[in-house]
């Protein structure tokens, strides 16, 4: 089909010049580029309104198919792609009718019937349609599977059809006219016609267009065929639950209401509980577990700062004693009763075992005569 889509759009593509010629090619190849091998068969890239749209700007062309061959070999080959993009459509129509009649099949094959004929009554007569309820739930399955299959084997047959014209090599018009009787049966309730080859190709398009139009007309037909046999809506289905719990819902805030001061004191006297238990085993726990671990290494490194500083000290102390003991080595050997030469091989012995005793008689002889010291200027030093 691409080898002869190809040949007829380059014919066109000679004539551009002429309006119906460069409005053919560009249909054409409008609806051959929306075909892809990718795509399931059942769907198209097109919607039904867009191809109306073509159809429209095909019908305004005045083209004379008598003695041009040209026109009547693209119009055949536009009218083959137009078949295979409603024969698409009608099939994803059928495929969406066929989803949805899975679910109601599905909700009457395990629907419950209530065992007290009281509340059976009520459902039917408030929550329900009668006119539903008056068929069983075993006849509404059997009817809906029986249109499934009806639908299922439309579908294949649409399916085999496409894949027919779709594969056409060369265009076998008798085989598209059959299909298309074929697909306006299906449309329209059976009613049948006979296009032929020899046909109008503007009249089978203008049937097409009508088979586009007749597709909302189609969808209120099935609606109303099967419309007994749907399950009730999600509201219908469950309305007494939802009554149900709007009630307790509005119970439930009265009494809230009502005992408003009641339901504070509750959650104050929960809340201090559960603030005493949290702070009691918890909170105080941890600070104590906190302060045992890094109160201790504080402590370590206080004392290890207080030896260094008893360390600095004794050290400076000892240099001082020593200095002290050098200025005055001949006045404080006086005192202690020494030598000079035996003070000083005893002072650093004296200032290591921070003995003062050597500095301290000095200060005590100096401190029994104030004035001697004062007036030479010893006593503050």
């Amino acid at each position: 089909m691409e080898k002869r889509l190809k040949d007829v759009q380059q014919r066109l593509q000679s004539s551009l010049n002429n309006l119906a010629c460069k409005t053919l090619s560009n249909e054409i190849d409008h609806l051959s580029s929306s075909l892809s091998n990718r795509s399931p068969i059942y769907r198209t890239n097109l919607t039904r309104e867009q191809l109306l749209s073509s159809i429209k700007k095909i019908q305004e062309l005045n083209i004379n198919l008598t003695n041009n061959d040209l026109y009547r070999r693209a119009l055949t080959n536009y009218l083959l792609l137009l078949s295979i993009h409603t024969h698409k459509l009608v099939c994803e129509i059928f495929l969406h009718q066929i989803y949805h009649l899975k679910h109601h099949i599905d909700y009457w094959k395990h629907e419950k019937q209530s065992h007290l004929a009281v509340v059976q009554q009520i459902k039917t007569t408030f929550w329900f349609d009668k006119d539903r309820d008056d068929i069983r739930s075993i006849d509404k399955v059997k009817f809906l599977i029986i249109q499934r299959d009806i639908l299922s084997n439309e579908i294949g047959r649409l399916a085999y059809t496409i894949t027919n014209l779709e594969q056409q090599e060369q265009i076998n018009l008798d085989l598209l006219m059959n299909n298309t009787n074929d697909l306006y049966k299906i449309l329209f309730n059976d009613t049948t016609i006979d296009y032929n080859s020899h046909s109008d190709l503007f009249d089978v398009i203008e049937l097409y267009s009508q088979m586009l139009n007749s597709f909302d007309e189609l969808k209120l037909k099935w609606i109303e065929k099967i419309h007994l046999y749907y399950r009730p809506t999600h509201i219908k289905r469950y309305f007494p639950y939802y009554i149900g719990i709007t009630a307790i819902g509005f119970y439930t805030l009265y009494r809230i209401y009502t005992n408003k001061h009641e339901i504070y004191n509750y959650f104050s006297s929960t809340y201090d509980s559960l603030k005493f238990f949290l702070n009691e085993h918890l909170i105080i726990p941890l600070k104590t577990i906190y302060t045992s671990t890094f109160g201790e290494r504080s402590i370590h490194t206080t004392y290890e700062n207080s030896q260094l500083n008893y360390t600095n000290s004794k050290k400076i102390l000892e240099e001082m004693l020593e200095d002290y003991g050098h200025q005055h080595a001949r006045t404080l050997a006086q005192v202690n009763n020494l030598s000079v030469e035996e003070f000083l091989a005893s002072l650093n012995e004296h200032a290591t075992n921070e003995d003062m005793n050597i500095v301290m008689k000095n200060y005590q002889q100096e401190m029994n005569s104030p004035i001697r010291a004062a007036l030479f200027g010893d006593l503050i030093k």
